[in-house]
This record gives C-alpha cells, sequence and structure tokens, in this order.
C-alpha cells in the first residue's frame, strides 16, 4: 500500500537527484539527530543536515547525478510517528552524449528514519545509516549484491494508458530524452490504427503521478507479426529506481496475455537481457539498417524459442 510515508522516500530521492540543498533539508525536522556513517558522529537540526548535503553534493564530479534506489522498505505509521526501515543504494551516473545518464558504480547503505507529523507533515527527526563490517578486513561492506533493481518494483503500480493520459505520456517521454523525438513517436503512433494495440501503452506510477511509460506496436519479422518495445521513458527523478522495469514488465505480461509472441528492441545491451532479451542476430532476425549488433534483441513471449528468420520491419513513423 502507498502511504504518505513513501512520499517522504520519493522527495529524498529528488532531492538527492536534483542536489537541492533546500529540498534536502526540508525533508527534516529542526530538531533531528542523524547518525550519519561518514566523519561524523552525529549532525544535529537544519544545521546538521545543511552540512551534510552541502558537503555530499559538493563531492559529486561536475555533470553527474546520484540516483537513490530504495528496497526491502518496511513501514511502520502510527498516527503522529512512523518508523522506516530499507536498504538504499545510491548509484553515481553519468551522462553520454545524448544526455542519458547510466550508472556506472553504486554504493549500498542500511537506513532508519523515524519521522513525526508537524501540521500534517511528516519530517524526519531521527536518521541513522549503517552498513557491516567485515570480520577479516575490518572494512565496511558497501556493495550487497543481492539487492538488484526489480526489488524496487513492489512500491510502484502499473496500468495501460487510458482516455485522459496522453498528456502524461507525452510528457514522460519528453522530460526522458533530449528532443521531443521520442514524445512525438508516441503521438503519431497512436493514431496508426496498423501500429497501435490498446493495452500496450503501459505506464508506471508513485502514487497516483505517472513517472514511467513503456510502449509495444506492431511490427513485423519478414511476415510474421511481432511487437516493437519503444520508446521506453521514465522521468529524470525517478530513473534507477524501478519504474522503467515496472513499466516494461507490465507491457511485456499483457502481450504475452494476449497471446504474442515476438518481441524485438533496439537499446542498450546491458539493460534489455534481464526480461530475457536475447541478440536478434544469433537467431536470423535483422534490420534494414547497420547497428552494432549487440543492441537489436528479441524476446519470446511463449517460451518458444525458434524465432522466424528475417528482417524486422517497424511502423511507418520509425522511419526505419
Amino acid at each position: 500500500m502507498i502511504t504518505e510515508v513513501h512520499d517522504v522516500l520519493a522527495r529524498y530521492r529528488d532531492a538527492v537527484y536534483d542536489q537541492d540543498v533546500d529540498a534536502f533539508i526540508a525533508l527534516y525536522s529542526p530538531n533531528v539527530r542523524i547518525f550519519e556513517m561518514w566523519k561524523a558522529w552525529e549532525l544535529l537540526g537544519h544545521d546538521g543536515a545543511r552540512t551534510l548535503s552541502s558537503v555530499w553534493f559538493a563531492s559529486i564530479p561536475a555533470g553527474e547525478k546520484v540516483a537513490a534506489s530504495f528496497y526491502d522498505v518496511h513501514i511502520r505509521e502510527y498516527d503522529d510517528a512512523a518508523l522506516v526501515s530499507a536498504y538504499v543504494r545510491f548509484s553515481g551516473c553519468t551522462p553520454d552524449a545524448n544526455g542519458h545518464f547510466t550508472p556506472v558504480r553504486h554504493q549500498d547503505n542500511r537506513i532508519t528514519w523515524v519521522l513525526e507529523r508537524v501540521d500534517g507533515q511528516w519530517l524526519i527527526v531521527h536518521e541513522h545509516t549503517s552498513a557491516p563490517i567485515d570480520d577479516e578486513s575490518a572494512k565496511a561492506m558497501l556493495h550487497r549484491e543481492d539487492l538488484v533493481e526489480e526489488g524496487a518494483h513492489k512500491i510502484w503500480s502499473v496500468r495501460p494508458e487510458q482516455a485522459g493520459d496522453q498528456a502524461n505520456v507525452h510528457g514522460i517521454n519528453a522530460a526522458a530524452f533530449p528532443t521531443l523525438e521520442e514524445a512525438e513517436l508516441v503521438d503519431a503512433l497512436r493514431v496508426d490504427p496498423d501500429a497501435w494495440i490498446d493495452g500496450l501503452s503501459m505506464l508506471s506510477f508513485d502514487g497516483d503521478r505517472p513517472v514511467g511509460h513503456a510502449l509495444l506496436t506492431r511490427c513485423y519479422i519478414d511476415d510474421v507479426p511481432a511487437l516493437a518495445l519503444a520508446p521506453c521513458a521514465v522521468l529524470p527523478e525517478f530513473q534507477f529506481t524501478g519504474a522503467g522495469t515496472a513499466a516494461i514488465n507490465g507491457a511485456l505480461d499483457a502481450a504475452r496475455a494476449m497471446g504474442e509472441k515476438f518481441v524485438v528492441v533496439l537499446g542498450h545491451a546491458d539493460y534489455y537481457p534481464r526480461f530475457g532479451f536475447k541478440r536478434a542476430v544469433d537467431h536470423g532476425v535483422r534490420l534494414s539498417i547497420e547497428i552494432p549488433e549487440e543492441a537489436f534483441m528479441v524476446l519470446s513471449l511463449q517460451d518458444q524459442e525458434e524465432f522466424p528468420c528475417g528482417t524486422v520491419r517497424y511502423a511507418a513513423a520509425f522511419g526505419i
């Protein structure tokens, strides 16, 4: 169940991603006591929160972002107090030539919050971050490898696009990419009856706010019907949180339930295999344009390993 306390996690994530000191301080009670992992036994009040965030954000290399992803979140909420415990992964993300951020390193911590409700708003009155210590090296263990992005999806809800969602879908895609090309592509596909399939434009939500989008449209492998996964987009402040994974899984599950068999995707070779995608060239599936072989992938939705051989024909709006 999504509660008001989840909004604190979302605002913390946003403040860290935006490196916004004032937004970070606003999460905390003026009387907060922070037990921090690094360099200080404790930090007190808004001055302490300002010191924590200012030093942290100043240490982030220029042009980089830090994405905070929460996992295994436990919340106990009472009338005017709440307890939160979770694992949090801080991913350092660098931009590519197109302005897309990709995680290049990460650190995992444990975090515990005590919150109090003040004038209807939840504020952090105590924070404790920690990591276990390795017995042999006496060093902090900052990488928990069994934390995976899919673990974050439990706080996301998903549903197909409905009437009235078009502006939100456009906004997500416009915000996620450097140009309006992807947002306009979705608009063009929506009015193409040969491409659009109701129920396969999927949104993921943070509470009641749509933050992620994944789209499947009709394509063909020679003459065999298939689906093209594109575009996939997440609002920048929600990237690397599981919102994209939730939207993609929702779209693939819906297609599978419709009896669709094959999906193709042109994208990051390190990302899409987690959904079961494999190199298309290894199964005789190709595009009519030259692309890195590892970037073009196929997926069987029905556990059918015999992919049809041939060249993929996308909907006209793709221009491929």
